[in-house]
């Protein structure tokens, strides 16, 4: 599935429906549909929960969702009830996170937004001023995600620091951020010019480097505290590392800080 709006052919809006904000009551859901529209989810407060082909979805307070169109939506139970702007439009999508492109999901500036979207909505304006709009608004939301990106990379330089040994995969973090795997790892990549698979494995290894200089534990139970069960894996990923077996170190006694592989 393409993950991505593209910026580089120019979205547009949907000429019957164009844009408002939508307060959700008690007791309502989202509304079951198809339609031949894209929609994009600006969240001011609360929280909308829908399915959408199947997946449910929850996108909560200061975040942004693009809902595609032709894909089969249906209403979730609500306990706190969302204010949200909407924008109906048409536009290409794309699966690589190429130069000018957005992705389906990220953070917004509510009080920026809220306002933008009051603009967009007001009925008097041309559909040239609207079309213009709407750009400034997905402008914003590009610079503002950048921005955000860089605080993103950061935190999740902090997460994996933290949780090195016990994290099981990327899966985990991306779970625990609440975005898509790929999405996580395109932005640790861009601010550090590493995967944050190989920067883990980087902090592993530094880790078990540690221990097998300075304890006398064996390297089965070295490379069990660092987080690795199966001891094959263990010393394929230090050897990716290191370039030599963690034997050798043993014998050695020196070390030095891994450096993580930046090509991969």
């Amino acid at each position: 599935m393409d993950h991505y709006l593209s910026l580089n052919t120019l979205p547009t809006l949907y000429s019957n429906q164009l844009c408002g904000i939508k307060v959700f009551m008690k007791n309502e859901v989202h509304e079951t549909r198809k339609p031949s529209f894209n929609t994009l989810l600006l969240i001011f407060s609360g929280t909308l929960r829908f399915v959408e082909d199947g997946k449910e979805v929850e996108v909560k307070t200061g975040t942004y969702y693009i809902q595609r169109a032709n894909t089969y939506q249906s209403g979730l139970p609500i306990t706190d009830p969302p204010v949200y702007g909407y924008i109906h439009f048409f536009g290409d999508f794309v699966n690589l996170p190429l130069e000018g492109t957005l992705p389906l999901t990220g953070k917004i500036d509510i009080n920026k937004i809220r306002q933008e979207v009051i603009s967009l909505s007001y009925r008097g304006n041309s559909q040239v001023d609207r079309m213009y709009q709407f750009y400034k608004i997905l402008h914003l939301l590009g610079r503002y995600n950048r921005s955000c990106n860089n605080q993103l990379a950061s935190r999740i330089a902090d997460y994996l620091s933290s949780n090195a040994v016990i994290i099981n995969s990327l899966d985990d973090v991306a779970a625990h951020f609440n975005y898509s795997k790929d999405y996580i790892i395109r932005v640790f990549k861009e601010e550090f010019n590493v995967t944050p698979y190989n920067y883990l494995s980087a902090l592993r290894i530094d880790l078990a480097c540690r221990l097998i200089t300075n304890s006398n534990l064996s390297i089965a139970q070295v490379a069990e505290q660092c987080g690795f069960h199966d001891l094959s894996v263990f010393y394929r990923s230090f050897k990716s590392v290191m370039g030599f077996p963690p034997s050798k170190l043993k014998k050695a006694g020196d070390y030095e800080p891994p450096i993580p592989d930046e090509n991969t």
